[in-house]
């Protein structure tokens, strides 16, 4: 699928209008799940994320990897760890799976308004922090 019809599918799925931006990133927010959910095109598909709080202890982070053990936690996401302890959802929906596209939406806000709410948010006065965005994504070491 190119470009506009993804931005098209996704609108209908989401019921928001939704435009890809230069960094072929789109956002919608959710303020009732004090969410924002990004949309990253990619040729295989579009990644859906959600940044959705810090770690704040060792016992968060065994909950993650448990979480995310045959996503058990994550409705079929993934969740990630980054720098300054900031934690990421993130799904890929692909063109074949269309037909799935509303429940997996669903299910993918139901997880990051779960993890969300367990996780700390972040401080306002938390400079430091970076916005997740594709490319500090993509750059992530992997062991």
């Amino acid at each position: 699928m190119n470009k506009e019809a993804w931005q098209k599918a996704l609108a209908e799925v989401t019921g928001n209008p939704l435009g890809f931006d230069e960094n072929d990133v789109a956002s919608i927010s959710h303020p009732s799940l004090s969410l924002m959910v990004n949309f990253y095109y990619r040729p295989d598909g579009v990644v859906l994320y959600s940044q959705v709080g810090l770690v704040s202890h060792d016992q968060q982070l065994s909950e993650l990897l448990a979480a995310n053990c045959m996503w058990q936690q994550t409705n079929g996401a993934t969740l990630s760890l980054f720098e300054g302890n900031q934690v990421l959802l993130a799904s890929l929906f692909t063109a074949e799976q269309a037909l799935q596209w509303a429940s997996q939406y669903n299910e993918f806000l139901q997880a990051a308004a779960f993890w969300a709410e367990k996780l700390i948010a972040p401080d306002e006065t938390a400079s430091a922090l970076v916005e997740l965005t594709p490319s500090i994504i993509a750059s992530a070491s992997f062991v």
